[in-house]
């Protein structure tokens, strides 16, 4: 407190001990950052030392990712740039690194680096030196090695100081050639090369390994290595990592499967407990999980819904303080500590709740949420803030359009704001963002019901043409159905109707984050793109059987004995997370003009079991065809290599290999065979075939022939 002009403290306690060793943060400056490279030096350091009061004790950044530098040899003579604007955002970026390597230093915490561990600058590449893993380099190959080596040196000399050199194991990075196999023997060698590298510039750095994207066999070679060691102090610990899940496979291997509670849960568990148990005793092994996705991710929020998690991406505002609470109760036991993923400080209160419980692991998420907001907006808007963001964790986890939270955060947020004390109004961002996460929810769910709204117009009309209409008056109506559709769809418009979404996106766009969301959601219009599509299409094909398909899709697209919206949280019978299979939303659609239905998807992956649906209540006595929407995102192609699969039912192909499609959404129709439900249920199975890694589908009907 200030007294007389200075500063006084009680008298010391020094009772307190943070219970983990290593309480720390990964603050991504690479690329894909929503916040941390659009920061200066000073944004920096108003941000470490805050987060250090919450008992930061380690920060690691990303100087540079070569991967991230297309074109770039910063370090070559001459130097090489793909551009000037390169050359001056590279230096700019450089230099407020190594100034936050300074200022962690001098505050007495650890600074480390992230680096993938075949990275060399891209101007260095040469083409022979890649064997198919995106940008990075064959470290079997001896001059791809030797450049990886010499660009290490170049860059950890160039760093003032260094605590800690964490090479994950993938993501980024690796390398999965037969002279590579297996990668994480061919790591570990490599690894301890660069430390090598990095110990004559800075003495007392160590390296944390991670076992990213290993698979169990991986793993337990990685674990002998590190027996076989007679030196382990270089070691600074393994880091147990998004991708690391030995998942499905292995939790059927062994005697502890009916040890998951949940499987989004369980087999995190049971993957830390495991290779707790493999990894020597004196090498400590530390969390870093993803608190920075709700999609795609380690954590993924399974029970939002499909339409809005792809408005708001993978990277939005969002606040899981009792969930992420829990998923530490589950993990920490096994651990020595953790540094969480960030790429942005939207997710600022999720990295405190993992700081808070490093240092007391018995603290409530409602007491960390209480105390978090206390300490930035007072006393008196500290049980708004609260309340509101209890209301936004739980909204994405009920039925969007019907949940009663978001109206209770909007109230929150208002007395929020009527309470924040004047000195504490100005560039308060982390209140800003809890408000402005309310304002586009509202926004969203507008957009939603408004879409809704036209949709029903359409089919009113639609609904009133008899079936055999003749051609020329089907077709009117088909064009005025979709001018229907477009109109409503320029009526919706692409911006915020409330001035208050785009002042508090300037302000926080001044602090450096950026709201993708914003424009996202301006692209909402349910399924208003796919009638015009659909419509459109059948007037085009002059076909009176395409234009009366099309005016029945349209009024009853879910038409059929069964109908599953496959992958949604509440509209698939096998709900969200699943033992045979998981759920998935698709994030790469924004140009298309699909139905809010094909964006999310169920799937298999790897060694999991084929994708299986279970159909009841069929009548032997009727015929049925299978109708079902394939779609595989681009995003997941590179993963799924082939992406082929073919479908059973009952144990009887319905169609052998068939390659699915990234540009859109396919419809494909298959006849039932009787002896496919010889009682009144059959069971789908989805199976890779080929090369492929994983099966899916979008939508499934069962509809009588």
């Amino acid at each position: 407190m200030w007294l007389n002009r200075e500063f006084a403290c009680s008298a010391w306690s020094d009772e307190f001990r943070p219970a983990m060793k290593i309480r720390g943060e990964v603050l991504s400056s690479h690329e894909v950052s929503n916040t941390y490279m659009n920061w200066d030096f000073d944004q920096w350091r108003r941000y470490i030392e805050d987060m250090a009061l919450w008992g930061m004790n380690l920060i690691i950044t990303i100087p540079i990712h070569f991967a991230d530098w297309k074109g770039m040899d910063p370090w070559s003579d001459p130097p090489v740039f793909a551009s000037d604007e390169q050359r001056a955002k590279f230096e700019r970026h450089w230099a407020i690194q190594a100034r936050v390597s300074e200022l962690v230093h001098d505050m007495g915490l650890m600074y480390g680096v992230w680096i993938p561990a075949n990275d060399p600058p891209m101007a260095r590449h040469r083409p022979e030196w890649n064997r198919g893993w995106r940008e990075y380099v064959c470290p079997s190959i001896p001059a791809a090695r030797e450049a990886i080596l010499r660009s290490r040196a170049e860059y950890v000399s160039r760093i003032p100081h260094l605590d800690i050199l964490f090479v994950p194991s993938a993501d980024d990075g690796g390398c999965w050639c037969a002279d590579c196999v297996p990668w994480s023997e061919t790591y570990l060698g490599l690894v301890r090369q660069q430390w090598e590298i990095a110990r004559r510039y800075h003495p007392n750095v160590r390296v944390m390994l991670s076992n990213q994207a290993l698979t169990h066999d991986e793993n337990l070679v990685l674990c002998d290595r590190l027996r076989e060691l007679e030196d382990t102090a270089w070691i600074a610990g393994v880091a147990f990592a998004p991708g690391s899940n030995e998942v499905f496979r292995h939790a059927r291997l062994t005697e502890e499967w009916s040890s998951f509670d949940r499987p989004d849960f369980g087999d995190e568990v049971l993957s830390v407990k495991t290779f707790r148990r493999n990894l020597p005793a004196s090498i400590d092994l530390y969390l870093y999980p993803d608190i920075t996705h709700s999609l795609r991710c380690q954590y993924p929020i399974w029970e939002i819904d499909p339409l809005v998690g792809h408005a708001y991406h993978r990277d939005p505002v969002f606040f899981r303080p009792t969930h992420f609470h829990r998923v530490y109760g589950l993990t920490a036991p096994f651990a020595d500590g953790s540094f969480p993923y960030s790429e942005g400080m939207y997710d600022n209160l999720n990295q405190i709740v993992w700081l808070e419980l490093g240092n007391d692991p018995q603290k409530a998420p409602h007491q960390i949420v209480y105390d978090y907001w206390r300490w930035y907006v007072g006393d008196a808007a500290a049980p708004f803030a609260a309340a509101a963001t209890d209301s936004l964790e739980e909204s994405w986890r009920s039925d969007f359009l019907t949940t009663t939270e978001i109206d209770r955060a909007a109230r929150n947020t208002f007395e929020l704001c009527q309470h924040l004390p004047r000195n504490r109004e100005r560039g308060n961002w982390r209140a800003d963002i809890l408000r402005l996460r309310v304002l586009t929810d509202e926004w969203l769910r507008e957009r939603i019901d408004q879409a809704e709204g036209i949709e029903k117009r359409i089919v009113t009309q639609l609904k009133e043409l008899d079936s055999d209409t003749d051609a020329q008056s089907l077709k009117r109506a088909l064009h005025h159905a979709a001018e229907i559709a477009r109109g409503g769809i320029a009526e919706m418009g692409s911006e915020p109707h409330d001035p208050e979404i785009p002042h508090l996106a300037q302000r926080v766009g001044a602090e450096g984050l950026d709201i993708p969301a914003i424009e996202r959601i301006g692209e909402v219009v349910g399924n208003l793109r796919w009638i015009t599509r659909t419509l459109d299409d059948a007037i085009a094909s002059i076909e009176i059987e395409s234009m009366r398909r099309a005016r029945i899709d349209v009024i009853d697209y879910e038409r059929g004995t069964v109908y599953i919206d496959c992958g949604h949280p509440r509209r698939d019978p096998l709900g969200g997370p699943r033992l045979n299979g998981r759920t998935f939303i698709t994030l790469d659609t924004e140009d298309l003009d699909v139905r809010s239905s094909q964006i999310s998807f169920a799937m298999t992956y790897a060694d999991d079991e084929p994708l299986s649906y279970r159909l009841t209540g069929l009548d032997r006595t009727r015929e049925y065809c299978i109708h079902v929407t394939y779609y595989l995102p681009p995003y997941l192609r590179r993963w799924c290599q082939s992406g082929e699969q073919r479908l059973e039912a009952g144990g009887i192909p319905l169609h052998g290999p068939l390659r699915l499609q990234s540009d859109r959404p396919t419809h494909h129709e298959f006849p039932l065979p009787k002896e496919a439900y010889p009682t009144d249920e059959t069971v789908l199975r989805f199976i890779p075939t080929g090369e492929s890694r994983a099966a899916m589908v979008s939508e499934i009907w069962l509809r009588e022939r």
